[in-house]
């Protein structure tokens, strides 16, 4: 009974923090707003987002122009849409800094993802499954 009484207090204290809206409904408005302006395409290297390709690497993301930790703002005026991989490419570069060093930390990122698919077959472009022939009722077809 603890514990229940414990996680009501916790959920009490979140409602009491974030309050009763949902806290990411406005990072999803600028989102869409910038994918409306940018036509759905990434700020950075204009990768269209097609919503029934899953990769997540084609991800949107909201990306700071001028990085939080860098002094910049988090305000739609400060914000784009990004693909995952620009987004992570750009890390806490400025934007002058980031044209010059975003399709190497991209090459980067691509390579090392490269290397991942390696010892996963079945996470490799193009794998497709070993069919097994008629194992149905244990009898083969």
């Amino acid at each position: 009974m603890d514990e229940a009484r414990r996680q009501a207090e916790i959920d009490a204290a979140w409602l009491l923090h974030a309050g009763p809206e949902d806290p990411w409904a406005e990072r999803r408005r600028w989102l869409t707003a910038h994918l409306e302006r940018q036509g759905g395409k990434c700020h950075y290297c204009d990768l269209t987002f097609d919503p029934r390709y899953i990769d997540p690497m084609d991800r949107a993301t909201l990306d700071h122009v001028v990085p939080r930790s860098r002094g910049g703002e988090d305000s739609e005026a400060n914000t784009v849409a990004a693909c995952l991989l620009c987004n992570t490419a750009k890390g806490d570069m400025l934007p002058d800094e980031a044209l010059e060093a975003l399709p190497a930390a991209r090459a980067r990122i691509l390579a090392n993802r490269e290397r991942r698919f390696l010892w996963r077959p079945d996470k490799r472009p193009g794998y497709r499954a070993p069919q097994r022939a008629g194992v149905e009722g244990g009898v083969a077809g």
